[in-house]
């Protein structure tokens, strides 16, 4: 299995499409099979992990071990076709208990410049920076890991990632 960032290449817009055969073969113990998920699938989850844990490095960590524990637990995977909300939910757990470990659960308070986020336009880069760190600081204030979670999820296959 690949263990660096650079190591997969980044998915094309949106999600990847499921192959339903790779998963079966990968879940009879064909480690090649499994090696072509984790290159499909690994920047997704670490996108989604980044944006859960506020911390990049943190991020590329827990998606390395989202995919050591999927490995371990792809015979208890009971439908293939299931496999991409499966490995979602391992990284979300991963994250938690992460999160739970460093005793920083949401301790953010936004700056009294982010208390009104503006919904307009970003034309220039010190503009989409701002607005940027506005929505990172409105993400990290969600008290709530699991409404978080739903946001990030639902704001990266909108296509407006790019904002994150």
């Amino acid at each position: 299995m690949a263990t660096s960032k650079q190591d997969s290449a980044p998915p094309e817009r949106g999600e990847p499409q499921l192959d339903v055969s790779i998963v079966i073969q990968a879940k009879a113990g064909d480690e090649g099979a499994f090696d072509r998920l984790y290159l499909r699938y690994f920047h997704l989850i670490a996108i989604f992990l980044i944006h859960l844990v506020g911390d990049e490095e943190t991020g590329y960590d827990l998606a390395q071990n989202t995919f050591v524990r999927a490995w371990r637990s792809l015979g208890q995977l009971k439908q293939p076709e299931a496999f991409l909300g499966w490995l979602y939910q391992i990284a979300r757990n991963i994250a938690l208990d992460h999160l739970r470990k460093i005793k920083d659960i949401y301790s953010v308070s936004l700056a009294p410049e982010h208390e009104y986020i503006e919904d307009k336009k970003c034309t220039g880069p010190e503009e989409q920076t701002i607005a940027t760190d506005q929505i990172k600081c409105a993400l990290a204030a969600i008290s709530q890991e699991k409404y978080r979670a739903a946001l990030i999820f639902s704001v990266a296959y909108s296509g407006s990632d790019s904002a994150l």
